[in-house]
C-alpha cells in the first residue's frame, strides 16, 4: 500500500535548486553594487582631492587663511559670550546671529573666494562645494565659505554644525578630513558628499572643503549594471538548474523512488507470496550510498524469509506446547480435591478450597483427605518456581505427603520422611512451603506443622480471625536432617480455620502496593459466614477488587475448613433417621 507523500524528494530539490539559484544571484548583484558603490566613492575622492588643488591654485592661502581666522575668531568671540544660538532651527535667532558676520560676507576677500568656489562648481557639474573649519574645543564645524549662487541655500559664514564625540574624533583621526557618504536630497536627487583637508606649509590644516556631487547617473548605471546581472545569472542559471536537476533525479530520486516501492509493497508481496519480491528484483548500480543500501535491503528480504520460516516454525512448536500445557493444566487440577462437599457422610466439617495458578501450571497446591474414620489430613503448599518446572515439584510433594501419611498421624514424622525424599537427587535446589494439619474428628484436636509456610488465620465461635504466629520450621527439600516442630490446637464447634498461599498477602496492585495480611483479615470479619465456600469467594472478589486488573504474579490458593463437632453430626444423623 501507497502513502502519498506531503512533499516530494523531487520537489524538494527542484525548490532547494531555485533557492539556491535565486540566492546566487541575489549575491552577484549585492556585490555587483558594492564593487560600483566602491568605484564611485574613489571617483568622488580623487574629485575632491582634485577640486582641493584647483581651489589653492585659484585662491590665495592668505586671503582663506585671513577670511578663516576672521570668521573662527568671531565666532569663538560669540560663543564665549553665550550669543551662538542653541536651536538652529529659528530662523530669527540665526538671522541676527548671522548680522555678527556682516563685515567678513561684505568684504572683497570673502566675495572672491566665493566667487571662485560658485566657479569652480559649476565648471565641475556640483551640487555645492564649500570651506569649514573643525574647532575641537567647542565640537562645532564652522562654515566659512559656500559655492552656491542661492543665498536662501548658500553656507554662510559662521554658520555651524555640533559634532558628536564619535564624530569628531574621526575628524581629528582623519586630520579634518570627512568620510564619503550619500544622501537623497528632495528636488535634487542622489548624491554624495566627499572632502579633502587644505594644509600650509608646514603641514597644519588650514581648513577642509567638501563637495557634493550629483550620483544620479552613477545610480542609474549601477542598476542597469544590476539588471544587466540579474539578466546573465539567468541566462546561466535556468540550464544549470534544470541540468542538476535532471541529473539528480537520475542518480538520487529515481534509485529512492524505486527503493521506497519495493519497501511499500513488501508486505503486499508477502501476503499474495505470488513470486520473488520487488526488493529481490531490485538492480541498481550507482556505486554509492543508495547501491549499498539497495543490497542491505536485499539481504533484508533475506533474513525476513528465513525469520518468517523460523517463525512459523516456533509457533508450531509453541501451539504444540500450549496444547501440552493444557493437557498438563487440566491434570493438575484434576489432581487436586474439587467436588464439594468431598465427604457428603462426614458431618463433622464443612471445607472449602481453591487454586488459580498465575501461569498454566501452578506451583501451588492443597489437599485434604482421611487418614482414618477419625483423622482428616488438611494439606497446603507453595514450591519456589512456577510452571512445568514447580508443577512437577508440586506433584512430588503432593504425592509423598499422601503416601506417608496413610498410616501416620504425626504431621511431624510425615514432613520429615517426605523432606529427605524431596532433598534426594535435587539438583534443581527446589523447595516448597508446607503447613500439614491434622484434625481427629471426635474431639476437634489439631495436630500441625509449619515448614516456612505462611501464618494461618483462626477463628473462635463467634469471635473473629487472627493469625497463628508460631514459630516457622525449614521448608521441605533444603536441609535433609531437618527437624520440625508440632503445635496442638483444640477446635471448639464453629471455630474456623483459613490457611492460604503468599499469592493472597502479595497480590499487587496496578500502584504497586500488596494486598497485605491485614486487608485480608478485615475482609474475613466483615462477615461470619457460615459454609467455608462463601468465605473464601470473599478473600478471591476482595483480592480481584485490590489489584483492579494487575497481571497475576503468583498462584492464589486458599483452603478454609469449619469444625462443627461430632454433636452436630449425631444432631443430624437423628434428624435424618426420623
Amino acid at each position: 500500500m501507497h502513502t502519498k507523500v506531503k512533499h516530494g524528494l523531487k520537489g524538494k530539490i527542484i525548490r532547494i535548486m531555485l533557492l539556491f539559484s535565486v540566492i546566487q544571484t541575489l549575491a552577484a548583484i549585492l556585490v555587483s553594487i558594492r564593487v560600483f558603490s566602491k568605484i564611485s566613492v574613489q571617483q568622488n575622492e580623487k574629485l575632491a582631492g582634485d577640486i582641493a588643488s584647483t581651489t589653492l591654485s585659484m585662491i590665495s592661502k592668505d586671503n582663506l587663511i585671513t577670511l578663516r581666522n576672521s570668521v573662527v575668531e568671531k565666532f569663538l568671540d560669540l560663543y564665549r559670550d553665550n550669543k551662538v544660538p542653541a536651536n538652529t532651527g529659528d530662523s530669527v535667532q540665526m538671522s541676527q546671529f548671522f548680522q555678527n558676520f556682516n563685515s567678513e560676507t561684505q568684504s572683497e576677500n570673502y566675495k572672491m573666494i566665493r566667487n571662485t568656489l560658485i566657479e569652480i562648481r559649476k565648471s565641475n557639474n556640483l551640487n555645492d562645494l564649500y570651506i569649514f573649519y573643525v574647532d575641537p574645543d567647542t565640537k562645532n564645524l564652522i562654515y566659512i565659505a559656500g559655492g552656491t549662487e542661492n543665498e536662501s541655500l548658500t553656507v554662510c559664514p559662521g554658520k555651524y554644525d555640533h559634532i558628536n564625540d564619535k564624530n569628531l574624533e574621526k575628524y581629528i583621526k582623519n586630520n579634518y578630513q570627512n568620510d564619503t557618504y550619500f544622501f537623497y536630497e528632495p528636488g535634487v536627487g542622489w548624491a554624495s558628499t566627499s572632502g579633502t583637508t587644505l594644509l600650509d606649509d608646514q603641514g597644519k590644516p588650514i581648513c577642509a572643503i567638501a563637495i557634493d556631487v550629483p550620483v544620479n547617473k552613477v545610480v542609474r548605471e549601477c542598476a542597469l549594471f544590476a539588471l544587466k546581472i540579474l539578466l546573465i545569472m539567468l541566462v546561466l542559471q535556468i540550464p544549470i538548474t534544470l541540468f542538476m536537476i535532471r541529473h539528480i533525479n537520475k542518480i538520487v530520486v529515481n534509485p529512492i523512488n524505486q527503493l521506497n516501492e519495493a519497501v511499500s509493497s513488501l508486505v503486499e508481496d508477502k501476503h499474495d507470496n505470488a513470486g520473488p519480491s520487488k526488493i529481490s528484483l531490485l538492480s541498481l548500480h550507482s556505486g554509492d550510498e543508495i547501491e549499498e543500501l539497495s543490497s542491505s535491503m536485499k539481504k533484508m528480504d533475506r533474513d525476513i524469509n528465513d525469520y518468517e520460516n523460523e517463525i512459523m516454525t516456533i509457533t508450531t512448536e509453541k501451539e504444540h506446547m500450549r496444547a501440552e500445557l493444557d493437557i498438563a493444566a487440566k491434570i493438575q487440577l484434576d489432581s487436586l480435591p474439587h467436588c464439594f462437599p468431598p465427604f457428603p457422610e462426614k458431618k463433622e466439617f464443612d471445607i472449602f478450597a481453591s487454586m488459580n495458578p498465575a501461569k498454566e501450571v501452578g506451583g501451588d497446591f492443597y489437599d485434604f483427605f482421611l487418614i482414618d474414620e477419625d483423622h482428616l489430613a488438611l494439606v497446603i503448599g507453595d514450591v519456589s518456581g512456577k510452571g512445568i518446572p514447580g508443577a512437577l515439584f508440586m506433584m512430588a510433594s503432593k504425592t509423598a505427603i499422601r503416601n506417608d501419611s496413610e498410616n501416620c498421624i504425626s504431621p511431624k514424622i510425615i514432613l520429615e520422611r517426605v523432606n529427605r525424599q524431596l532433598c534426594e537427587n535435587n539438583s534443581t535446589h527446589m523447595f516448597v512451603t508446607v503447613w500439614l494439619g491434622i484434625l481427629t474428628l471426635s474431639d476437634g484436636e489439631l495436630v500441625y506443622v509449619n515448614a516456612g509456610h505462611e501464618y494461618p488465620a483462626y477463628r473462635r465461635a463467634n469471635g473473629k480471625y487472627e493469625l497463628i504466629k508460631e514459630e516457622h520450621d525449614f521448608v521441605l527439600g533444603g536441609r535433609k536432617k531437618m527437624k520440625y516442630t508440632e503445635f496442638r490446637r483444640k477446635m471448639e464447634p464453629g471455630d474456623t480455620l483459613f490457611v492460604y498461599t503468599d499469592g493472597v498477602p502479595e497480590a499487587t496492585g496496578l500502584d504497586e502496593k500488596m494486598y497485605g495480611t491485614d486487608r485480608m483479615l478485615q475482609a474475613l470479619n466483615r462477615k461470619a459466614y457460615t459454609d467455608m465456600r462463601s468465605t473464601l469467594a470473599v478473600i478471591e472478589q476482595d483480592v480481584s477488587a485490590f489489584t483492579a486488573g494487575a497481571v497475576q504474579f503468583d498462584d492464589l490458593t486458599m483452603l478454609g475448613i469449619l469444625y462443627k463437632g461430632n454433636s452436630a453430626a449425631k444432631i443430624e444423623m437423628e434428624e435424618n433417621h426420623n
